[in-house]
C-alpha cells in the first residue's frame, strides 16, 4: 500500500508540473534563412535553361533533332513541350535545392548547392553545343 501511495503522489506531482509548464510561451525555433546566392543560382539556372531551349528550337527549326535528351522532349520538340518539360523537372529540382539549402545539414546544404550547379552546367553545355550545330 505504501508504494502505491507513492507512485500515486510522484505522479500527481509530475501532472502539476507538467500543467504548470504548459501554458508558458516558448520561444519560437529560428526560421531557416535563404541565402541570396541562391537566388543568384537560380537565375543562372533560368538563363541556362532559356538558353539551352532557344538554341535547341532554333537547331530544331533548321532540320537538327535533339541529341541529347530525346525521351524527355522528343526528337523535333516545340518550344511547349521544351518550356513545360523543363518546368517539371528544372523546377522540381530549384524546389528541392531549396529545401536542402535550408537545411541544418552541411551535408544536405552542399546537395542542394550541388543540383543547381550541376544543372547549371548542363543547360550550358547543351546551349553552347546547340550553338556549334550546323545542320544541313
Amino acid at each position: 500500500m505504501k508504494t502505491f501511495t507513492k507512485t500515486l503522489s510522484m505522479l500527481g506531482c509530475l501532472a502539476l508540473l507538467s500543467v504548470a509548464a504548459f501554458p508558458q510561451d516558448l520561444p519560437e525555433a529560428p526560421k531557416a534563412q535563404t541565402p541570396k546566392a541562391f537566388w543568384l543560382m537560380t537565375g543562372a539556372y533560368t538563363a541556362s535553361i532559356i538558353a539551352d531551349g532557344e538554341t535547341t528550337l532554333h537547331q530544331v527549326s533548321q532540320g537538327c533533332g535533339e541529341v541529347r535528351s530525346p525521351m524527355l522532349y522528343g526528337a523535333r520538340p516545340t518550344a511547349a513541350r521544351f518550356y513545360v518539360a523543363s518546368a517539371l523537372v528544372d523546377g522540381g529540382t530549384m524546389f528541392l535545392s531549396h529545401r536542402l539549402v535550408r537545411s541544418q545539414s552541411k551535408f544536405m546544404r552542399t546537395v542542394g548547392w550541388s543540383l543547381m550547379s550541376f544543372g547549371t552546367e548542363q543547360h550550358a553545355h547543351g546551349a553552347f553545343a546547340n550553338s556549334r550545330v550546323s545542320c544541313q
